[in-house]
């Protein structure tokens, strides 16, 4: 799928937010009610598989049952080019495992505040009869708001359907696999009560309680290995804590908590104050498992030895020959995988700068697959192409590897340098590149021209990521607003002049021509009689206003008027 196809003449592609093993998940905009959604889409390449097909479809049918606000909720189920696909909310907001990497072990009102929405979910699932079997970390959303919404139900199983195949039996992640289903056991509501106490164990500690180099390893551990206390990690977790995580994590499925609502009201009474001297919980030790899982008392067994001496030689027996059966079965696994493999190896193909999807089909061309796939922003490729591999091309590894890659999400923004450039102008610019809050502070600024942005917050030539928000402040040069002074009036012009320059004010000196020749030659020269506007006034500087100064000029010494030739007298002159 590709940045603005439409599926259903409704749903508007964004961008490719998640890949897992059956789907590809995308961002997309609902064109008719106006809203962000999810959308899983099927991958080509098991489209036409029965099986996987029938996984996605129960998938949908599942979770669309259910109505919880900790459940990722089901808006539409589809087709698109013989692809399956599924519309659901969308959570803006980063995975669980996301928030546990990031900070390490969380406090532990933290912990139960999220433990309690993800039991409280889980309860809803299996009043609904339906077995999550892949709860873990990974399928948490982590909202803004602390809540948190638990998703893909890919694998999710009906109490009383029947299984897809016998392989499905084992799906899930190995790290919160229960026991008894890495024994090849069914799923049941315990299943998930135990993985729940295994995610319940990282928040505390910031890891999972048991690793090592290959899935066998852990599963074994699963089955024969306690749970580390998660108090002599951090002593100050309250013991009623780790009693939850005991309870729900116990080998025999039968002494975990009953239901996962046993489990919620367990979280929701920790911090009770009647259980503040509560002991660790502990369990029996002595363990049987036949058809079912029981729990035999030391006490029990003593009395059935005595009792029937004759049976109890012959379960010794049995149990012998049962110890020697497994013995010669495991030296001869070892046997088996120290014998010498014909590995074909292939030369990895360089796929960089490809497309995800031809980079996955050239890799297929070579007997490989594409392992995990990071996300990251690059200075030249376009989203949704490979930016770099591992193992690095021309490398030789064994057919059928793994190849890790990182895809790109989009060309970082470069931030420019805006300093003296127009401010409404850089708005503009910046809000139509991207996700921004701008701030701005006007300030009056000498020299600098109103509009004109005068300093940054964000550092010309820092690299942005255009999918998240930011946030930068302008400085911004306003008009010059100043007080006109008192004590300009009778002062030397050119003195006045120049502390109204120095202001920021640009100054007309006009002079007062009105009156008599006689009063103008009376009044005091070059001196302030008046400004406009008046002392005290608030003057703001624009680029076509001044303030005037009046003031009576000196034109040198007043000449009087001639005195007008006398009429002649009649009669002279005749």
């Amino acid at each position: 799928m590709n940045k603005g196809d439409i599926l259903a003449k409704r749903y508007k592609i964004v961008k490719i937010i998640g890949q897992g093993g059956m789907a590809d998940v995308y961002l997309a905009y609902d064109i008719l009610l106006e809203r962000d959604v999810a959308i899983k889409i099927l991958r080509n390449e098991i489209a036409s598989d029965a099986v996987s097909l029938l996984r996605f479809k129960h998938e949908a049918v599942a979770v669309s049952k259910l109505s919880h606000p900790n459940i990722i909720e089901i808006f539409d189920i589809g087709e698109h080019d013989s692809r399956q696909y599924i519309v659901m909310e969308y959570v803006d907001g980063k995975t669980l495992k996301q928030l546990v990497s990031d900070r390490g072990g969380l406090y532990q009102e933290e912990a139960i505040y999220i433990m309690r929405q993800l039991t409280s979910a889980i309860s809803e699932a299996h009043n609904n009869e339906i077995i999550h079997r892949d709860i873990k970390p990974q399928n948490v959303l982590v909202k803004s708001d602390g809540s948190v919404i638990i998703t893909d139900f890919g694998i999710a199983l009906a109490q009383n359907a029947l299984h897809l195949t016998q392989k499905e039996t084992v799906m899930g992640s190995v790290h919160y696999l229960a026991p008894e289903l890495a024994r090849g056991e069914k799923a049941t509501y315990q299943s998930d009560i135990y993985a729940l106490g295994i995610v319940f164990y990282e928040l505390l500690a910031g890891s999972v309680p048991f690793s090592g180099e290959t899935a066998i390893q852990i599963a074994m551990q699963h089955i024969n290995k306690p749970i580390p206390s998660i108090r002599e990690f951090n002593p100050t977790i309250a013991q009623t804590v780790e009693n939850v995580i005991i309870k729900a994590t116990f080998k025999n499925k039968q002494q975990r908590y009953k239901s996962a609502l046993e489990m919620l009201r367990e979280l929701e009474s920790v911090f009770d104050e009647d259980k503040k001297d509560v002991k660790k919980l502990a369990t029996d030790p002595l363990l049987v498992s036949d058809d079912k899982t029981k729990v035999i008392s030391k006490l029990q067994t003593v009395e059935e030895t005595q009792k029937n001496p004759k049976r109890n030689k012959m379960r010794k027996r049995n149990v012998i020959i049962a110890s020697v059966l497994a013995v010669v079965l495991l030296f001869g696994a070892i046997y088996i995988s120290m014998l010498p493999k014909q590995i074909e190896e292939v030369v990895v193909p360089d796929v960089v700068g490809l497309s995800l999807d031809d980079a996955r089909n050239r890799l297929l061309d070579y007997g490989l697959i594409i392992g995990t796939i990071d996300r990251d922003l690059d200075d030249e490729l376009d989203v949704n192409n490979v930016i770099k591999q591992t193992p690095r091309s021309n490398s030789q590894v064994e057919k059928g590897s793994q190849i890790n890659i990182v895809v790109s999400l989009g060309k970082y923004f470069v931030f420019g340098d805006y300093v003296g450039r127009d401010y409404d102008v850089v708005r503009y610019e910046l809000e139509n590149a991207l996700k921004i809050v701008i701030r701005t502070e006007y300030s009056t600024i000498p020299n600098v021209a109103a509009g004109e942005i005068f300093s940054q917050s964000i550092v010309a030539g820092s690299k942005l990521n255009p999918n998240n928000t930011v946030e930068v402040k302008f400085v911004v040069a306003k008009e010059q607003e100043i007080t006109i002074p008192s004590n300009l009036y009778g002062m030397d012009i050119y003195q006045a002049q120049k502390i109204l320059e120095d202001l920021g004010a640009k100054v007309i000196l006009e002079p007062i021509t009105e009156g008599s020749p006689e009063f103008l030659a009376a009044q005091e020269k070059n001196k302030v009689h008046s400004t406009l506007p008046a002392r005290n006034s608030i003057y703001v500087q624009t680029e076509n206003s001044s303030v005037i100064i009046k003031y009576y000029e000196d034109t040198g010494p007043v000449v009087p008027d001639p005195e007008p030739d006398p009429e002649p007298e009649p009669g002279d002159g005749a």
